[in-house]
């Protein structure tokens, strides 16, 4: 449960990249902030497909020019200290707390992270932002440079939080269970009944894990997909082999952070960001 809980990170802190390209208003910011919101009450299963699709279809790669696929520079210093004070840090506490109503209120808190995170993000953003404009104005180099060692150090540090999650899920695991035990619901396994809240839960969060993040893949093989198409090669049977070798190893979660975090590296590039 803890490891899965972990993975919404990645896959909510892309969202929230995703909405603030250079190229895009910041009403852009609305649809992940609801989207997060509903996936609180509905589960990230049902609501990640959804929105994986409309952000797919509303921005083609072609719809995004140069300088405006790049990802705002304030947004990038100010989202992982968000992140970190409005979802991992009450995740963990809630995980570790010692008493059962310190989780209940722990808990109760981070049920509300789509909407903290943004709301903490924005005094981080506006102090962060007369940094970000002058290195904009410079239009250089060493801007792209700087702008790309931020988004490392953001899908970097997602990606190093969700895979040590997930190596301590199998380190706390009893003794011979199997890693697809952990992680993947049987095949007749939703035919089983449910004999305790836990298991419920259990069951419930494997869904939503295959769910959520496969439709995170399946949009990051698009966005690769797109690359291609606009003339950037990207050889599929590393991508794929990459992906599956990262999933097995560290765990989803940190596959879709770093899948996400070559594809920007890839935009980075000069040829990319200036192309089609």
């Amino acid at each position: 449960m803890f490891s899965f809980l972990v993975d919404c990170g990645p896959v909510y802190a892309i969202w929230l990249l995703e909405s603030c390209r250079q190229g895009k208003s910041g009403c852009e910011i609305f649809l992940p902030i609801v989207s997060g919101t509903l996936f609180q009450l509905l589960g990230i299963g049902q609501v990640a497909p959804l929105y994986f699709a409309i952000e797919y279809i509303r921005t083609p790669l072609s719809s995004l020019k140069g300088e405006n696929r790049s990802i705002k520079t304030d947004v990038l210093k100010s989202l992982l200290p968000a992140m970190l004070a409005g979802h991992y840090l009450p995740l963990f506490a809630n995980f570790f707390a010692s008493t059962v109503e310190s989780r209940q209120s722990i808990n109760a808190w981070w049920q509300l992270f789509p909407l903290v995170v943004p709301l903490v993000q924005l005094p981080l953003r506006f102090l962060a932002k007369p940094q970000s404009n002058v290195e904009a104005k410079k239009k250089t180099t060493s801007h792209r440079k700087a702008n790309l060692l931020w988004t490392r150090c953001t899908y970097g540090s997602l990606a190093a939080i969700s895979g040590l999650s997930f190596i301590y899920a199998r380190w706390s695991a009893p003794q011979g269970t199997s890693l697809a035990k952990i992680f993947l619901p049987g095949l007749f396994e939703h035919t089983q009944p449910i004999t305790s809240f836990a298991q419920g839960i259990a069951r419930f969060l494997k869904y939503d894990d295959i769910f959520s993040l496969g439709a995170g893949f399946v949009w990051l093989g698009l966005r690769f997909r797109e690359l291609q198409q606009s003339g950037v090669p990207v050889p599929w049977w590393k991508s794929v082999c990459a992906l599956l070798g990262t999933t097995v190893t560290i765990g989803p979660g940190a596959a879709l952070a770093l899948g996400w975090g070559w594809r920007e590296e890839v935009l980075a590039e000069p040829p990319a960001v200036e192309g089609k």
